[in-house]
């Protein structure tokens, strides 16, 4: 008989199983339950591993195992004779929260409201209400000043759920949003923190706005091996290229740049270190919310669990927001284009993103670390514990 019972996920939106134990552990359900029970015979490794994934998921039961196992379970059943009449709804609800604990509940984060521990649903007598309407995904929010502004909520990800909406934004920085309407739908965003990944010279020509309720933290996305910045001055960009060759197109030096941005990244560190704390909504950004968000996009969309397909198009829409800013590039070098194609693409990114560089990313990550599991557990500290619990943060 396998135990029957409920444990929480601290810090977590939703109830955890067994399912979720065995699978950071590497063992099936039915061990997980004789580990938890003692009622069966386990090899002493075995159980070592059961709880060292519980104490590193935080679980914690609901209820004894034993009294399961022994036919005293100590469950409570409750028999109504009319499950359709208000009265009877409304007295199971405030029989549920009593059993429950209604008062039980997080510590409140920065001023908000306490979250409860138990995410079960609540009857009530009221009408459900309608859920809200969402954009596609990817959609840029209509800024007069400036493109290429958007969320990762909607895109689907792990296990068939979706990223939330309204959490995770990348955008342009905030100092090109100066009318009245752009600051306003900007702080109707809730940010609690904005990451700016450009350098310490593009911070100083152009400060970020900060909203109310949010702080900024800048740290630079692209910096040389040995720490300092990359201002794209000659010197930086011959260190950058070292150990390749210069294409006509300009390809290899964005493969160069994208290559220093994906490993010892303070910026992208920081990034998922507040994601794992719950820091949301955020928003992070460079100049133009494409390379270096680009990407950071990349990666949080991995972590999460998304497709190959899903994140290469992400990466890609950068194009179809920043239309307008490619097509002027293009006209201002039609007659040097026109006399050497090969340019074309060198002035294309100046604006937009080469599309073949997001499947040089997810190229290179798994070439170095074998998969992209093993990637973010070495660079980000996220184990298959930690990843589960960002999934089950941003997922639904």
């Amino acid at each position: 008989m396998i135990a029957v019972h409920s444990v929480f996920l601290k810090g977590g939106d939703r109830l955890s199983t067994m399912k979720d134990v065995a699978r950071v552990a590497g063992v099936s359900i039915a061990t997980v339950s004789r580990v938890l029970a003692g009622t069966a015979a386990v090899t002493d490794s075995t159980q070592k591993k059961v709880l060292a994934a519980m104490e590193e998921l935080q679980y914690r039961t609901a209820a004894p195992v034993r009294p399961v196992i022994r036919k005293e379970s100590q469950l409570t059943a409750v028999c109504m004779e009319n499950l359709t009449s208000p009265y009877y709804i409304d007295l199971l609800r405030g029989y549920l929260m009593e059993m429950l604990g209604g008062s039980a509940s997080l510590p409140p984060r920065r001023g908000r409201p306490a979250k409860p521990f138990y995410n079960f649903p609540v009857l009530s007598s009221a009408a459900a209400k309608a859920a809200p309407a969402h954009p596609v995904p990817g959609t840029q929010l209509d800024f007069a000043g400036g493109t290429n502004f958007r969320e990762l909520g909607g895109y689907e990800a792990d296990e068939g759920k979706h990223v939330k909406w309204g959490q995770i934004w990348r955008g342009i920085p905030t100092c090109k949003l100066t009318g009245e309407a752009d600051r306003a739908k900007l702080d109707a965003l809730g940010l609690r923190l904005i990451l700016d990944l450009r350098s310490s010279g593009e911070v100083q020509k152009e400060p970020d706005y900060v909203p109310d309720g949010a702080r900024l933290v800048q740290i630079c996305g692209l910096c040389a091996e040995d720490g300092h910045e990359i201002s794209f001055a000659p010197d930086d960009i011959a260190a950058l290229m070292k150990g390749y060759e210069e294409s006509a197109d300009g390809s290899t030096f964005v493969q160069a740049m994208y290559e220093r941005m994906l490993f010892g990244n303070k910026a992208f560190k920081e990034l998922f270190r507040a994601l794992e704390a719950g820091e949301t909504p955020i928003l992070f950004h460079c100049s133009a919310g494409k390379d270096r968000t680009g990407v950071a996009a990349m990666l949080i969309l991995l972590a999460l669990g998304a497709s190959d397909e899903t994140i290469c198009a992400d990466y890609e829409r950068t194009n179809l927001c920043r239309k307008a800013e490619i097509d002027a590039v293009l006209a201002e070098h039609a007659e040097e284009i026109a006399a050497n194609p090969a340019c074309r693409m060198r002035y294309y990114r100046k604006a937009g993103v080469d599309p073949a560089a997001a499947p040089f990313v997810l190229r290179t990550v798994r070439a170095k670390y074998g998969s992209a599991e093993n990637y973010l557990e070495a660079e980000y500290g996220l184990t298959p514990a930690r990843l589960m619990r960002l999934r089950r943060m941003y997922l639904e």
